[in-house]
């Protein structure tokens, strides 16, 4: 899995310097749970079962996400693309001195940079197994109605089928950022939404609002 976490690096490096947009960040594995950026640095935390940390990761997200660790395989594979792309985003705002101070909204402008770079690399039928498969995760764990009230596709989400029944409430508090329950739980329904609406973009309109333009509590 890391092998291909590289290549998928090195992809998405030449796809953004195609659009005219330069990545300095290198990439890394992470001994924790969470994958991350910081100081240049993308780090990775997979659920790798040919090491023993990646097996003992696998084995944890099976049982937080209440799926058997042959689905954790499956879907981290499948969506390697989308995780190493969300990173990249982290990095690249970074890069452009715009990361501000919600970690939610950072987390949302990663999400775009993810679903830009990973959204030709998902056929239909991955992105329907993949919806399929984390419907009952999102339920399980309950951050729907704390993912749509800070999903940056609000028009979107409205009156797309089991979406109308769920009322947006508010984000956690920032300061619960990096509790790990909390994180995975608005980190997988975000991801569900995104999978399931699947937005439209373009790396310029990317470029403009989230490299160039500044935000005013930045």
């Amino acid at each position: 899995m890391w092998a291909e976490a590289e290549a998928w690096f090195e992809a998405h490096k030449r796809t953004l310097r195609g659009a005219g947009i330069e990545l300095r960040a290198r990439l890394m594995p992470d001994s924790g749970l969470m994958s991350s950026y910081a100081n240049g640095v993308v780090r990775l935390a997979l659920p790798d079962a040919e090491t023993p940390a990646g097996a003992l990761r696998r084995a944890l997200f099976a049982a937080t996400l209440r799926l058997s660790e042959r689905e954790v395989g499956w879907l981290f594979g499948a969506m390697l693309p989308r995780l190493v792309a969300h990173e990249i985003g982290h990095a690249l705002r970074d890069e452009a001195g715009r990361l501000g101070p919600d970690p939610w909204w950072e987390e949302q402008a990663a999400d775009r940079m993810a679903c830009l770079l990973s959204r030709p690399h998902l056929g239909p039928s991955v992105r329907a197994r993949a919806v399929t498969m984390l419907e009952p995760v999102v339920d399980a764990l309950g951050g729907l109605a704390e993912a749509l009230a800070g999903y940056r596709h609000p028009d979107l989400a409205k009156g797309r089928g089991r979406l109308c029944s769920v009322r947006p409430t508010a984000v956690p508090d920032a300061a619960r950022y990096r509790d790990f329950a909390t994180f995975q739980r608005m980190s997988v329904a975000w991801s569900y939404l995104d999978l399931l609406l699947d937005p439209e973009d373009s790396f310029d309109d990317y470029r403009n609002d989230m490299l160039l333009a500044r935000r005013s509590d930045a």
